[in-house]
């Protein structure tokens, strides 16, 4: 239980195919502070929910993408599950203006975005600001 509230650093890696420099070390938080939010970059970050663990990971917008990232953090927590393949792990995106995209029918099956809005994502809450967090409860909803 105390594992779920700890902010921590989880892996970095580096990415050949990010949207960036293929030099740039990926940095990958886990239920990042408000400073490492702040420290993925200007241009927004990244995120992975994930609502079986209430666990929320993080990085740049332009280091990576998900798939990319997920299979380093899957590597490091022994999880086998893919994104875009199952209903607990929500991947997304926030802008630096507070925007967030969600990837619904057009990456996943109807199935699976169905039972992706029956998921409690109310954890993201101590990580996003309330504005931020309410855009995020609309875009699940409108997916």
């Amino acid at each position: 239980m105390i594992d779920l509230l700890l902010e921590k650093y989880l892996t970095g890696f580096k990415n050949p195919t990010g949207m960036s420099n293929s030099d740039t070390i990926v940095e990958i938080y886990k239920n990042p502070t408000p400073k490492e939010i702040k420290g993925t970059g200007s241009n927004g970050f990244r995120f992975i929910a994930d609502s079986k663990s209430k666990t929320l990971y993080i990085w740049g917008a332009w280091d990576a993408l998900h798939q990319d990232s997920w299979r380093n953090i899957s590597k490091e927590i022994g999880d086998n599950r893919r994104v875009y393949m199952i209903h607990t792990l929500l991947p997304g995106t926030v802008d630096p203006d507070g925007s967030v995209y969600t990837y619904g029918v057009s990456a996943m099956q109807k199935a699976i975005v169905e039972r992706m809005k029956k998921e409690d994502w109310s954890f993201i809450s101590k990580y996003l600001p309330p504005k931020t967090m309410e855009k995020l409860n609309k875009e699940i909803q409108d997916m």
